[in-house]
């Protein structure tokens, strides 16, 4: 067996361990019946999917037509300026709010790329902060704090 497209193959790996670790995570849950699906069921559904999807992508870069591709660098970069706008994003909801939170998360998560223009950037940050704020507070209901603390809401 030769790995010819690395990509897909280590892609499809990770899949794997990560469908895999959310699907024996979720046992510890009640999996539920048809009637009345429990908390398990999701997580062992979509860590499955994962697994499934990972490992026909795996299977598909050894095989003969698989076309060849090299692992290219890591792109640090990006990896940081997600990580660090999650991070910040988790840290700054209870104080600044869903809004300026989420514009602190898209906004930095920007950074990361290397061909994003500044004016592509903010039209970004202010639909997404929009949207997110729309579907998590109106839509879904999910009790957050929108604003700032300071501003007294």
């Amino acid at each position: 067996m030769r790995i010819r497209n690395e990509e897909n193959f280590w892609s499809g790996v990770m899949f794997v361990a990560i469908g895999a670790g959310f699907a024996a995570a979720a046992q510890r849950h009640s999996f539920g019946t048809l009637q009345a699906l429990g908390p398990g069921w999701f997580p062992t559904v979509v860590g499955g999917s994962m697994v499934a999807l990972g490992s026909a992508l795996a299977v598909r870069a050894v095989g003969k037509s698989a076309s060849r591709a090299r692992i290219s660098r890591i792109g640090w970069r990006g990896v940081i300026a997600v990580l660090g706008a999650l991070i910040l994003f988790s840290v700054a909801l209870p104080y600044l709010g869903i809004v300026v939170s989420l514009a602190l998360l898209v906004s930095g998560s920007t950074l990361g790329a290397h061909n994003v223009r500044f004016r592509d950037g903010a039209a970004a940050t202010i639909l997404l902060t929009v949207l997110g704020a729309l579907i998590f507070v109106v839509a879904l209901g999910v009790q957050v704090q929108v604003w700032p603390v300071f501003f007294g809401s």
